[in-house]
């Protein structure tokens, strides 16, 4: 799973402005969503965050993403994004590693 968002609240090369929110699927932590800034004042620069991955049973789900103590960044004055949509996709393994 990944999280499209902007986060306009710093320059991408300096200061700590990362939004961070705990992804939750059915009631169960699956992983922090981390956000980075994407540029001053740049809230309609859309990117992708980190990906999460979890194994999806069939049928309905709830995806929720809160802030928690964990989702703290340094510099702990700044943790906003928009969030436009989440998008899940299908990851299939070969079954075979290399090394």
């Amino acid at each position: 799973m990944q999280i499209h968002y902007a986060n306009g609240a710093g320059p991408i090369n300096t200061s700590n402005q990362c939004g961070m929110r705990s992804l939750y699927i059915d009631e169960q932590f699956s992983g922090v969503v981390v956000m980075p800034q994407r540029g001053e004042g740049a809230w309609d620069n859309w990117g992708w965050s980190n990906r999460i991955l979890h194994g999806f049973t069939p049928g309905k789900h709830t995806i929720e993403l809160r802030v928690e103590e964990i989702d703290n960044n340094m510099s702990f004055t700044q943790n906003h994004v928009r969030v436009d949509r989440i998008e899940a996709s299908r990851v299939v393994s070969t079954g075979a590693m290399e090394e």
